[in-house]
């Protein structure tokens, strides 16, 4: 095996958990590493950490950050990956701290996933603690994430042996439609180790036989460790007998150096968290080993990610359903039902063969996809298609009773996949008793038949299909009464009078398999019926049956007749002659439509509002409550008035065929002009798999209104097919809070105006932490984000995709994110917009007034120092009509995002020189700032075109360069005092130079110059002296 040049992430479709395979053990003392959960389908993990010791060079071994200051780690996903599984650890020395918070949430390590060890004694305590995160990873997605809330011991022994340990490391499972198919295995324990090895082997996958050279893997590992600093020239990790190292984070003789590859992480100080890329699998191989070793410096291993190549496993079972009664000297039908339960999909051939009794023999076959061959008592199917998890491949079977057969029969299917991890459920059987041939009897047809034509499932040439349905629940449906002789072919009873005979008819509930409610009736030919009873035991039943008198007309073998069934399900409609035959139907009967009821988690109704002047519902990202109930058709009751119910049969189905629902939404606010969304979230949340079709943990990550519409999977119902949908509009939906940043972008790399110099004293612990500095009144732009519940940024709160959702925002300018107070009346002139821009607008351009400027012409000011300004935005909304503010202030304040920006005044410093007549004088230019004692130079601070040599005032001329009669200070001679040439002048790392034109020979005098450019950054007089020269001797005492 082989190590790719390439610990980048790389990306994949839908995975499936397939099992969590072992018992999570209790907090204990040095936990073996063990297989905690397991994965597979089109998946890859990510990862990120970050510790809580000073990450500075020079910093103390025992210097941790206070459990209340925030620290920052980058979470990587590859674009529309599917978050499948997340999982937070944390780790320190000392006593086992349980509670952490994470983005703003407190999250609590998971029962029986709390580890601690003592191994190498001496007090040297350690834990680490992991809990399912997998809701909050998945709601924010890829981004930063914010940790805090960790407390660890940092006094001795730990401290005296540079043992203090503290920090997080996220593990991310997620699937995406580019990566292989892999089987991916998560470990964890707490092992310590020191001057030994731990020998970790890991199972639970298998290589397929076709995988390729290039098939990439991928194995991870967290490891904790107290010291960085010890070069130990004894760590070494091997995997499958081969070495694996990088240059970087894993150097041969030193792999666990707290270097994180994960991340990019040079600093992570006591954290290890490492990734591989491997190829060269071997087919077939089933199991590896990981080594690690460890010389004198102390390790604590914590988890193993492993991700094979693999194949998809895809659990296939079969169904089979009888569709009629069997009868000797006539046909038999089935409907044979092939079904994936994943988690893969069955690529296909699949298999299927079918068994038949003595005196039955192989007919036909019909079924989208599939062939078939055989004869007699066997036949053979394939299915050509792929089958996708939840899909089904349904087929009729049709066989020929023989005359003379008697007695039970069982006929049996077995259907056969290409990787199917379970078998127990690839074989169904029928068993059922021949009826007698001869004599007349009656069936349910789906048309009138003529004489002589086979009554059988259909359609086909000479076939009168029998019904097969579906209807819809409470709707009246036509099924014929159809007579039939032996051979059960459409025959009239009479020719020339009407016929009277007496039925008895049934109706069997075959899934479910019983009535949900006695008040829900069945009528056939305006008769009501028995009430639906268990198919299992209709034919020993006295009660189920219903004796009715059917009169033929002369020559009339086919009687429409209505039929109206009030509920849903799979139910059979028996016919029974006085002769003792048996015949029946079986079809499905649907929903018509769906009822949606939604509410938000305090139980208030959605109003269905679209716009900000109406009605808010929810928060982005708030968790609310839609309630499905499946109704029949509009019928006539009894009482002659026009009704519709509830089915109660609706999610009652057995055998893991309850009804699957569907969410479909479709944005109703249009983007503004030509713009489109920035992205279309979908409605998150599933229905229960049991009971009332009600889900409390629905959610939308943006803002804004939607329709939404609920159907059947497939629009499907039992196999039947159904297009009962129900819709309603569901908003608003309003941010649930605010953040705030400066300069192009939210990222540690973007900048508002130049970066922070040393003496500028910019805050840079957690979120206070100021990435850049302007000058007062200099314009810079702030960007009002909008958040979901989970902190998740909502793209399309955007003013100019959507302004007709962003609501009017107010900015102050404060003196600490989240708990701090605004500088309104404390600092004037203070915030104010930089140019004109919409009460909504979400980026605009704002300025800071930091007391009095510099003017060069004024007395020397009481400056104030440079000054963190931090943006909170506000604005107003309703809940349901009660007012609300929707603000940068979270409920704990600590959290707030309030992106700040250090204003300093500033000056352009010209110097003084002196200058010759007959050459060009170059007159530097130095942007400045005060940092509160003195003014120093701006290095940080770059420009190409702010300076401009056209910006040059020249005044109080002296001598030959002063233009007669002019009166001071504007009395210079412009025709020989002026600039070299037009145009910017650049500024780079805070310098500048203006250069002088030569004022001609003779010329002489002194020039105060100053730049009259932006006010933001005023400049100072610098003074140039023309034709005056210093001897280079200063004083000759004496030539002797």
């Amino acid at each position: 095996m082989r190590l790719l040049a390439r610990p980048a992430l790389a990306a994949t479709l839908i995975a499936t958990l397939i099992s969590t395979l072992g018992a999570a053990p209790r907090a204990s003392a040095d936990t073996p590493v063990y297989l905690y959960k397991s994965f597979s389908g089109n998946v890859n993990f990510a990862g990120t950490q970050v510790t809580i010791r000073d990450r500075a060079s020079n910093a103390s071994p025992c210097a941790v950050s206070a459990d209340n200051v925030t620290q920052s780690a980058s979470l990587s996903l590859p674009t529309d990956a599917t978050v499948v599984s997340a999982h937070l650890y944390w780790a320190g020395s000392g006593a086992t701290d349980s509670s952490v918070i994470m983005n703003g949430r407190a999250v609590t390590g998971d029962a029986g996933r709390s580890y601690t060890s003592a191994t190498i004694g001496g007090g040297f305590d350690y834990f680490s603690v992991a809990a399912d995160v997998t809701a909050q990873v998945r709601d924010k997605g890829a981004g930063t994430y914010r940790f805090s809330g960790l407390q660890v011991a940092t006094g001795n022994p730990w401290c005296s042996r540079s043992a203090v340990l503290g920090g997080f490391a996220l593990v991310v499972v997620y699937s995406h439609r580019d990566e292989i198919y892999r089987t991916l295995n998560l470990y964890e324990g707490f092992r310590a180790l020191l001057n030994s090895e731990q020998r970790l082997v890991m199972s639970n996958f298998e290589v397929p036989p076709n995988v390729t050279p290039s098939a990439v893997g991928r194995f991870g590992h967290l490891v904790w460790e107290g010291d960085s600093d010890i070069a130990q020239g004894g760590e070494s990790l091997s995997f499958h007998n081969v070495a694996l190292n990088q240059s970087v984070y894993a150097p041969s003789g030193n792999n666990f150096n707290s270097r994180s590859s994960v991340n990019a992480d040079l600093y992570s100080k006591g954290i290890d968290y490492d990734t591989y890329s491997l190829t060269g699998w071997p087919a077939g191989l089933s199991s590896v080993a990981a080594v690690f070793r460890t010389g004198g410096d102390l390790v604590l291993l914590n988890t193993a990610v492993l991700a094979v190549p693999s194949s998809p496993a895809a659990d296939l079972s079969v169904a089979l359903v009888r569709n009629n009664e069997l009868r000797a000297n006539s046909s038999a039908s089935y409907t044979v039902t092939v079904t994936n339960n994943g988690p893969g999909v069955e690529p296909g051939p699949t298999r299927l063969t079918l068994s038949l009794p003595s005196g039955m023999s192989y007919a036909s076959f019909s079924g989208a996809n599939w062939n078939c061959s055989g004869s007699g008592g066997s036949a053979t199917c394939t299915y050509t298609g792929a089958i996708n998890k939840g899909g089904k491949a349904v087929l009729t079977l049709n066989a020929v009773v023989a005359s003379g057969a008697s007695g039970s029969k069982t006929t049996t299917v077995t259907v056969t996949g290409n990787n199917d991890p379970a078998t127990a459920n690839d074989q169904a059987s029928d068993t059922a008793t021949v009826g007698g041939a001869g004599g007349i009897s009656y069936e349910y047809t789906e048309r009138a038949c003529g004489a002589g034509e086979l009554v059988a499932p259909g359609p086909g040439p000479g076939i009168c299909p029998l019904f097969a349905g579906p209807v819809v629940a409470g709707s009246t449906a036509t099924i014929f009464l159809t007579t039939v002789d032996g051979a059960n072919k459409a025959k009239a009873l009479s020719s020339s009078q009407s016929s009277t005979v007496k039925l008895d008819l049934a109706l069997g509930c075959v899934n479910p398999s019983s009535y949900a409610d006695d008040k829900i009736k069945a009528y056939y030919g305006g008769v009501e019926l028995a009430l639906c009873g268990n198919d299992a035991t209709v034919g020993t039943s006295t009660s189920a049956w219903k004796r009715v008198n059917a009169n033929f007309a002369p020559n009339e073998i086919s009687m429409k007749l209505s039929f109206r069934y009030g509920d849903v399900g799979a139910i059979k409609l028996y016919a029974r002659t006085d002769t003792g035959i048996v015949d029946f139907v079986q079809f499905v009967s649907v929903p018509e439509s769906f009822r949606l009821t939604i509410r938000n988690a305090q139980g208030q109704a959605n109003p269905g509002a679209v716009g900000l002047a109406q009605q808010g519902f929810v928060r982005a990202g708030e968790r609310f409550t839609i309630g499905v109930e499946a109704l029949s058709a509009v019928y006539t009751n009894a009482a002659g008035v026009r009704d519709r119910h509830a089915v109660p049969n609706f999610g009652r189905e057995e055998g893991g065929r309850r009804a699957l629902l569907v969410n479909s939404i479709a944005r109703i606010d249009t983007p503004a002009g030509t713009a489109t969304a920035a992205e279309n979230p979908p409605l998150e949340g599933s229905y229960p798999d049991r009971g009332a079709y009600t889900g409390n943990a629905f959610y939308w990550s943006d803002i804004g209104s939607f329709a939404l519409t609920v159907g059947l999977e497939d629009g499907l119902y039992l196999g039947a097919s159904a297009g009962a949908v129900g819709t309603q509009t569901v908003g608003r939906v309003y941010p649930a809070y605010f953040s705030t940043y400066t300069g192009p972008g939210p990222e540690d790399g973007d900048l508002a105006g130049f970066p922070c110099l040393t003496r500028m004293n910019c805050p840079i612990v957690g979120l206070a932490k100021v990435k850049g500095a302007v000058y007062a009144n200099q314009p810079f732009d702030v960007t009002v984000a909008a958040h979901d519940e989970s902190g998740r940024r909502l793209a399309n709160f955007d003013h100019t995709r959507f302004p007709s959702l962003v609501p009017a925002l107010t900015l102050a300018a404060v003196d600490a994110p989240g708990t701090g107070a605004p500088f309104a009346g404390r600092i004037t002139p203070g915030l104010a917009a930089a140019v004109g821009s919409a009460a909504n607008a979400s980026t605009r351009s704002m300025k800071f007034g930091l007391g009095t400027p510099y003017d060069a012409g004024a007395a020397r000011s009481a400056w104030l120092a440079p000054t963190a300004v931090y943006l909170r935005a506000t604005a107003p909304d309703n809940r349901l009509g009660s007012p609300l503010t929707i603000s940068t202030v979270q409920s704990d304040a600590t959290q707030s995002e309030e992106g700040g920006v250090m204003v300093v005044n500033g000056r352009l410093s010209i110097a003084s020189l002196i200058g010759s007549e007959l050459l060009r004088t170059p007159v530097p230019l130095q942007a400045q700032y005060w940092n509160g004692r003195n003014w120093e130079n701006n290095t940080a601070f770059s420009h190409a075109s702010l300076l401009d040599a056209g910006q040059a005032r020249f005044t109080d001329c002296r001598n030959t360069l002063l233009l007669k009669g002019a009166v001071a200070p504007d009395n210079c001679n412009t025709a020989v005092v002026k600039a070299a040439g037009a145009g910017p002048l650049a500024l780079s790392d805070g310098a500048a130079r203006l250069v002088l034109a030569p004022v001609g020979a003779g010329q002489s005098g002194r020039v105060r110059i100053r730049l009259v450019g932006v006010d933001w950054l005023p400049s100072t007089f610098g003074q140039v002296t023309i034709g005056a020269y210093r001897s280079p001797v200063i004083y000759v005492r004496e030539m002797y």
